[in-house]
């Protein structure tokens, strides 16, 4: 016999004569394939950098918050640079390359941090993005009395219009689609294991790693060698 946990994209198939499947399913998407949270990376990341096994039995669920605080400590960290570097540049006088780079390097820092869910999800395929114009702006230079600087100001206009505009930027949104994951390996792929002969079971709320310690793994052995998956040929008695 054989009992799969789905933790790869590729799996031998299966040789014996009851297959069994499991397969983990953390994803952020409603039943729409509408994004509902942007938590799906950081519970991974709180499973990747915590090992599942160092939880007590069943409990590496607890992995999930620790992950969700991880991202939101860093990203506080870079928010509280990136606002005390721009201080220090608005009130510098001469010389100021250093602090306005600083400031920008933190601000690129925040902007990574807050789209991590969508960069992670583009990279393992769970997320697809057409890139589409939606307009356009008029965007000139023009100095700011209070910060003492040269700004850009930008305003919506008609993309054809005859308006004098020295500076037109083309204005673009992404249209995204959404696939459910385990944070790790689309749900499309790990549900279909080869060989297998019993129906799959989705393990919810469990990602790649989790899977190995958590509630659902304690559900899933009860639903395997307990129920025997409604035969009889993976039914255990208890000892």
């Amino acid at each position: 016999m054989q009992v799969f946990l789905i933790f790869q994209n590729n799996v031998d198939p299966m040789q014996t004569q009851h297959n069994a499947a499991f397969y983990g399913i953390e994803s952020d998407i409603d039943e729409d394939g509408d994004d509902i949270d942007e938590t799906l990376t950081p519970r991974f990341i709180g499973s990747l950098v915590n090992d599942p096994n160092s939880y007590p039995l069943w409990g590496a669920g607890e992995a999930d918050q620790a992950g969700i605080d991880l991202i939101n400590d860093v990203v506080t960290f870079y928010e509280n640079r990136r606002n005390y570097w721009h201080f220090q540049w608005n009130y510098c006088l001469i010389f100021c390359d250093s602090e306005w780079n600083k400031y920008k390097g933190y601000s690129k820092g925040v902007n990574f941090l807050k789209n991590i869910n969508p960069f992670w999800k583009t990279i393992i395929g769970a997320e697809d993005i057409e890139i589409e114009q939606i307009g356009c702006e008029c965007c000139e230079l023009v100095y700011d009395e209070e910060i003492e600087h040269f700004i850009w100001d930008c305003n919506d206009i008609d993309c054809n219009s005859t308006q004098n505009c020295t500076n037109v930027i083309p204005v673009y949104n992404y249209v995204a689609t959404h696939k459910p994951s385990d944070g790790f390996i689309l749900v499309e792929s790990a549900m279909n294991a080869p060989g297998a002969n019993y129906q799959p079971h989705e393990m919810i709320g469990s990602n790649h790693f989790q899977m190995r310690n958590d509630e659902n793994t304690r559900d899933a052995t009860q639903l395997i060698f307990d129920e025997g998956l409604e035969r009889n040929f993976f039914k255990t008695d208890k000892r």
